[in-house]
């Protein structure tokens, strides 16, 4: 298993972020103003399930899941950390 789809219990957070995901994660909050609930479906969508950006939208995919919060509100801490060593809660990130 390879370290990139190592998942932590049920909302699919990585023990360690690769320098592509937690830029991932940037451009998904940082240039597109996704929510961190958004984030965290997008990631799921892409790194649990494997599918292609943006698949989560459509509903047969999704089944109804919206993400997660506060799982998002982590995947952008540890990648504002890994990134920039900021604070997700200030400056562009929020």
């Amino acid at each position: 298993m390879s370290e990139t789809k190592v998942i932590t219990g049920h909302i699919g957070i990585p023990k360690q972020l690769t320098a592509f995901q937690a830029l991932y994660i940037k451009v998904l909050r940082v240039k597109y103003d996704y929510t961190w609930r958004a984030v965290h479906r997008e990631w799921c969508t892409r790194y649990r399930y494997e599918l292609p950006f943006n698949s989560s939208k459509i509903e047969e995919v999704r089944d109804g899941y919206v993400g997660n919060q506060l799982a998002g509100m982590r995947l952008c801490d540890k990648a504002a950390r890994m990134l920039d060593g900021e604070d997700f809660m200030k400056g562009e990130w929020n």
